[in-house]
């Protein structure tokens, strides 16, 4: 017999019926969740490891708008990054707490990435005004409570950061964690050519268009770009990204270098851990190893990957990829020399 579906009043009230599908006719695909659900998934979306006959349903999105509280509760920090900078790993270490819930990539943030990277042009389905309902209807879907947990931690996608900066005017007191790394192993992890690189790919000109944006002025040609340039547009894309929320944010917001979390991490958790307001107890540094994840690759569970591993495997890319590595650092230098309002020069002097 199929399960009842809940209310609009039950579904406001719980982030466990969770959306993990939005389709193009404005179907919210729902499936209830638990904790471990969550702590178990690495993308919530139509791959969410979900265990069981979970109960599944489709909302109407226009049903849900229209029962929308007219406060959205502003529970909701954010973990922003570069992608392919350990951010998966950081959510999970963040997330041992058993205060925290945490939220990686939830589809909600790139449904309306998708919408505010061409909203209100000429060839866009969604209007200006269209986008700004759909962002509070979303921010406030992804800040419903979840029972038993205090603290609600989300891992925005990489290309998700602007709506971060747009979020910012509906939760202004919601703090956030820049994550990034240096040009020089960010080029590298993007040149060994993995996942890594068809992201660069496929996001290059998304990011290339938000990054003229920012600058007035379209410069740069991406056909003329080599690979190692190609990775450093997309990082000062990304940079400049977060750079703007900084400046909106003020002092709610974080950057932290994953090179110096991976370098001291009994340091770095309890700094990021207060940044959040979230308390790392000795109990949580117990769970943290018996879990393992600081050896594990954070996107494949049963994989060994420890930071020895990583460096390890940055060390050949860096001799095999050194002219392109050069000309992705090149890029960004000569990038920042003329527009440096880009990025704050005490972020990451060796640029």
């Amino acid at each position: 017999m199929p399960a009842e579906q809940p209310s609009i009043e039950d579904f406001w009230s719980s982030g466990r019926w969770f959306v993990h599908n939005v389709d193009l006719t404005g179907r919210m695909q729902v499936v209830r969740v638990d904790a471990n659900d969550l702590e178990r998934s690495t993308f919530l979306d139509k791959r969410m490891m979900v265990a069981g006959n979970h109960e599944k349903f489709a909302l109407d999105i226009e049903d849900i708008a229209r029962s929308m509280p007219a406060q959205v509760p502003a529970r909701g920090n954010y973990i922003c990054h570069l992608s392919h900078v350990g951010s998966t790993l950081v959510s999970k270490v963040l997330g041992v707490p058993k205060s925290v819930v945490g939220l990686r990539e939830p589809v909600l943030l790139r449904w309306l990435a998708a919408m505010q990277a061409t909203a209100g042009e000429a060839e866009s389905l969604t209007s200006l005004e269209r986008y700004q309902r759909n962002l509070k209807l979303g921010i406030a879907l992804l800040n419903r409570p979840f029972e038993g947990r205090e603290h609600l931690l989300i891992k925005a996608t990489s290309y998700a950061n602007p709506v971060i900066l747009d979020a910012l005017g509906i939760q202004p007191e919601a703090r956030i964690l820049g994550l990034f790394t240096p040009i020089e192993n960010f080029a590298a992890t993007i040149l060994k050519k993995r996942g890594g690189w068809m992201d660069v790919l496929n996001l290059a000109s998304q990011r290339l268009k938000r990054l003229h944006a920012v600058i007035g002025t379209r410069k740069w040609q991406l056909s003329e770009m080599s690979p190692g340039e190609l990775a450093g547009m997309s990082w000062l894309a990304e940079m400049a990204s977060l750079n703007q929320i900084h400046r909106k944010a003020g002092g709610r917001f974080r950057w932290i270098d994953f090179e110096t979390f991976l370098a001291d991490p009994d340091a770095r958790l309890p700094e990021m851990c207060s940044h959040f307001g979230i308390e790392w107890a000795r109990e949580d540094e117990e769970r943290l190893n018996a879990l393992g994840l600081m050896g594990l690759h954070s996107k494949r569970n049963r994989v060994a990957y420890s930071a020895q591993d990583r460096a390890a495997e940055l060390a050949k890319v860096h001799a095999e990829q050194a002219d392109e590595i050069a000309k992705a650092v090149q890029w960004v230098r000569a990038a920042l020399a003329e527009h440096p309002g880009l990025l704050e020069q005490d972020i990451w002097p060796q640029t």
